[in-house]
């Protein structure tokens, strides 16, 4: 259940929300959504840590812009 959420982007609550069939805007693909809650760096990923490159590669971490498909209007 829980890597079905992280590879969709989505939390619980969503996924109840949602409709059948129609992907969520924030899943921007399994790596991608992968690496914005883990980080790029696999030495890191078992520990609550970002590396620099990644805090400012990643603009979800700072938590207030997200990545959006290009392909849904929003």
């Amino acid at each position: 259940m829980h890597l079905s959420l992280l590879l969709s982007n989505t939390t619980s609550v969503e996924v109840h929300e949602k409709k059948k069939g129609v992907r969520w805007r924030y899943d921007v693909g399994g790596k991608k959504n992968f690496e914005q809650v883990f980080g790029t760096k696999k030495a890191l990923w078992l520990f609550p840590l970002f590396s620099e490159e990644d805090l400012e590669n990643i603009p979800a971490l700072k938590g207030i812009e997200f990545p959006t498909r290009s392909d849904v209007d929003v």
